[in-house]
């Protein structure tokens, strides 16, 4: 309660925030000695209980709207009953569901292309298209009819595929304490 009161003070909309009697979703990252994961443990807690329903009317129709990280199939029902309310969708994914994105891949995928933009981090993008190369994996989901592609790579930046060109853009340059989060700032 006491979060919901400081984001009411900042003037946030808290009505879409609904408290759910469940346990926390948690979720564990094991990284190599490079800091790259090499493996992912999740429990998925409360994230199951989220449905469409939580959606004030209200908030329609949006200038934008962005779908943060979900189980593949709740993002599908999320952009179903929201590509028509809004100007601007966008997705962002989490490593954590790569093994639902393999099996899904070729053919229940299709609610990507429903996207205008999204942000897969370079795993992600992997796993999405099947391919190991960043720019053809940017191609791929660009064909699936998203219209931006930022892949997001951590310390080395991020590469855009954007209206058939390719963009790199840089991190900046300072000492990392902690990445968890990292890529939910640059997204926002």
């Amino acid at each position: 309660q006491a979060w919901l009161e400081y984001l009411l003070h900042f003037g946030i909309d808290i009505r879409g925030m609904k408290k759910k009697d469940a346990k926390t979703t948690r979720i564990e990252f094991i990284y190599d000695e490079n800091g790259d994961i090499i493996n992912v443990k999740l429990d998925h807690g409360v994230s199951t209980k989220f449905s469409t329903e939580i959606i004030p009317e209200d908030y329609f129709p949006s200038k934008i709207t962005h779908i943060c990280p979900l189980p593949p199939d709740m993002q599908s029902d999320f952009v179903a009953s929201i590509r028509k309310k809004t100007d601007l969708l966008s997705i962002d994914f989490n490593q954590t569901y790569t093994q639902e994105y393999r099996q899904m891949r070729d053919s229940d995928l299709d609610f990507i292309g429903d996207a205008d933009i999204v942000f897969p981090n370079e795993y992600e993008a992997r796993e999405l298209s099947g391919e190991y190369d960043l720019k053809k994996a940017a191609e791929y989901l660009a064909e699936m009819g998203v219209f931006c592609v930022v892949i997001t790579k951590g310390q080395k930046g991020c590469l855009i595929y954007c209206g058939g060109e390719f963009f790199h853009i840089p991190s900046l340059s300072y000492p990392v304490v902690d990445a968890t989060g990292c890529g939910d700032a640059f997204i926002g």
